[in-house]
């Protein structure tokens, strides 16, 4: 029954936390709004944590002896709970001004009066029942700690080195694992991350381990799609399937709200029965319920383990989970395309590396929609003359980003990526460029013949 009040200590902790958290920026935003040079807003934080010492001076300096008086259970129990609320607002006044401070011991305070306010009341309804109030203010420091920095680890080892007794130690995981659950779930930033995140600063971007959680379906969305409403004869569909280059076909109704997909394999097995089934069937009647619906918020892991899960190529993506109207496609080749992007701006030196040594192996690799790195031979009027009287760049769009020379073959060396042109370098027989452009114009300058 004693892990009853420990539960509720832990609740309590983690809305006392946020609580926190909340007002200590809040204050900050409202000093920032007011109309005072910067060297009188400290001095007006200093006004309100004196008016509130005025009547509780509990709340100055650390408050070592009124956390004593909570472990030795001698406060009274409304003073236990204006005390949490005096503490909360006299920190957020100090730091919220740009007073000096810091926030670890203030949540020691205020987590010291909670749990001690919560031991009172357990004795009162379970008398002989659980431990002192003092227990309750030790496990309630160590609560509202873990809840403001989201750290229980770091809570419960720190409470443990201070008392050495292993019997709290049970309770005060409790606590603090309730209080972070919550915490958490209510505000995603502890009280020290909220500072990096209100400057811009993501501390956890670059970290993922999978890049794809990061990469969104409405970022690789693909729009041209074969959509067929549902009320399309067969025979209609059939002439659909002759015109199209697409292997999946989606299904709508009027309101263009997804009813299902149609595969060149499901058209396949009706072609044998096309008379009969010409004027009795509609596409709405073969149309294969969707195995999954993407949104476009829908990030790009879960769009894998759908197509490991189903064996599909292609899945519909929907606007939103209300309307299920058809927006488009993804295909299993989009997030591929999507991760090796996202792996070479992780890693453009590698990656550029990477992609030389492949063009170097396949004369081609695409980096983006229409644009590739190309190494190839130059033009018969291109020998002899240099880059500068080329421009290339103005002429066809095209940027020389390498020249690799024969020697480097002769002398071993196949994936050496070569050298940066100069633009006075004049093009020798046997040179390799490597491209970067559009696709088009790279054909263009492929086929041409002499200038």
């Amino acid at each position: 029954y004693e892990f009853i009040p420990y539960t509720i200590l832990g609740i309590l902790a983690g809305l006392t936390a946020v609580l926190f958290i909340v007002s200590i920026y809040k204050s900050q935003d409202i000093f920032d709004a007011l109309p005072f040079p910067a060297y009188l807003k400290p001095a007006l934080g200093g006004l309100v944590v004196g008016l509130i010492g005025i009547f509780f001076p509990h709340v100055f300096g650390v408050g070592y002896e009124s956390m004593n008086d909570a472990l030795w259970g001698r406060d009274v129990t409304w003073l236990l709970a204006v005390l949490v609320l005096a503490k909360i607002v006299a920190t957020s006044a100090t730091l919220g001004s740009g007073g000096s401070g810091g926030v670890f011991a203030p949540s020691l305070f205020v987590g010291a009066m909670l749990g001690a306010l919560v031991g009172v009341q357990a004795n009162h309804f379970m008398p002989g029942m659980t431990a002192n109030a003092g227990a309750y203010a030790l496990v309630g420091m160590g609560a509202v700690v873990a809840g403001t920095t989201h750290a229980p680890i770091s809570a419960i080892l720190i409470l443990f080195e201070l008392t050495n007794d292993y019997h709290i130690i049970a309770p005060l995981m409790t606590s603090c694992i309730i209080a972070v659950l919550l915490a958490t779930y209510l505000k995603k930033e502890s009280v020290y991350t909220m500072k990096l995140v209100r400057r811009g600063i993501n501390i956890f971007e670059g970290t993922d381990i999978n890049l794809l959680r990061g990469i969104r379906v409405k970022d690789v969305i693909n729009k041209d799609v074969e959509i067929v409403p549902g009320n399309y004869s067969f025979t209609e569909l059939i002439r659909c399937m002759i015109r199209s280059h697409h292997q999946e076909y989606f299904v709508v109704d009027r309101q263009d709200k997804l009813i299902g997909s149609i595969s060149i394999q499901d058209l396949k097995q009706f072609l044998k029965d096309e008379a009969y089934l010409a004027s009795l069937v509609i596409a709405a009647d073969i149309a294969h319920p969707p195995l999954a619906r993407l949104y476009l918020d829908d990030n790009l892991d879960l769009v894998m383990h759908h197509f490991g899960r189903y064996n599909v190529d292609e899945l519909p993506v929907l606007d939103g989970p209300k309307t299920q109207i058809l927006v488009g496609s993804i295909q299993r080749k989009n997030v591929i395309d999507a991760y090796n992007r996202e792996v070479f701006k992780r890693d453009l030196a590698g990656g550029m590396h990477s992609v030389v040594t492949a063009v170097s192996k396949e004369r081609t690799v695409e980096l983006a929609e229409g644009y590739c790195l190309v190494e190839m031979d130059p033009p018969d009027g291109f020998i002899g003359r240099s880059l500068k009287q080329l421009n290339i760049r103005a002429r066809y769009g095209i940027e020389v980003i390498l020249i690799r020379k024969p020697t480097q073959e002769q002398e071993g060396i196949p994936n050496r990526p070569g050298a940066i042109p100069t633009p006075e370098y004049a093009i020798q027989p046997g040179d390799k460029l490597l491209v970067l452009g559009n696709a088009k114009d790279i054909d263009y300058l492929q086929n041409r013949k002499g200038r």
